[in-house]
């Protein structure tokens, strides 16, 4: 699980923001399939903070006490406020933790009131969880000391090697052919998986021509700049 306190300060940095936004939409979109959430939290969820290519894919939400109509069906969505589903009534402090939870099948609000959990509650919450599975067998991995020993997979080298002599490559291409190399590793691979991983490496996606065709991709200079 992600969670990113205060998102609009990531969303709407000059330098990071536009680049965020897509990066945090790509992973919200596959994320579910790999087991990873994100939880982006804010006090006001308006288009120029967090746009609808974010929004339209958020599944659960969650309202805790607003001031107006308008922030609580940023939140809950439009007619939220008309249908009942009413923030605005909760009192700070006597109301502390209790919002409108917006989620599941049925996607119908239901108040549900949250819980503060400090450092020691927190500890003694993760003891008990873990005996409970110990005691039914179920503990595997690092919970038993076991560490992961395959050797990590460096993608600037591997990238290199699928390159051949080729100046630049489409992200997909790029992605066929790791994937077609070394199957055991780059199986699930995607051409905006292997594009997020060289950027965070400091790749930048630069339109390239190849075979013809104009897509997004990157240069094997570029690669080569950044590989220690």
């Amino acid at each position: 699980m992600a969670i990113f306190d205060e998102v609009q300060n990531l969303l709407m940095d000059k330098q990071h923001g536009d680049q965020s936004g897509e990066d945090l939409a790509y992973v919200i979109r596959v994320g579910r399939a790999y087991g990873i959430i994100a939880v982006l939290a804010t006090q006001r969820p308006d288009a120029k903070i967090i746009t609808t290519a974010i929004t339209g894919l958020i599944l659960g939400r969650f309202c805790l006490m607003v001031p107006d109509q308008p922030a609580n069906d940023l939140v809950l969505g439009t007619t939220a406020y008309k249908r009942g589903y009413d923030a605005t009534v909760f009192r700070p402090k006597l109301d502390a933790g209790l919002g409108w939870l917006k989620g599941g099948e049925d996607g119908i609000p239901q108040i549900c009131r949250t819980y503060y959990l400090d450092l020691p509650a927190t500890e003694r919450i993760a003891a008990r969880a873990r005996d409970i599975r110990d005691r039914a067998g179920v503990l595997t991995g690092y919970a038993l000391g076991e560490f992961e020993t395959a050797e990590a997979r460096d993608v600037l080298a591997d990238v290199l090697a699928v390159f051949g002599d080729a100046p630049g490559l489409h992200w997909d291409e790029l992605a066929d052919r790791l994937a077609n190399r070394w199957p055991d590793r780059w199986a699930d691979i995607t051409g905006d998986t292997v594009s997020s991983q060289l950027r965070s490496k400091g790749v930048p996606s630069v339109v390239v021509s190849a075979a013809g065709v104009k897509a997004r991709g990157c240069r094997r200079v570029s690669i080569d700049k950044v590989r220690p």
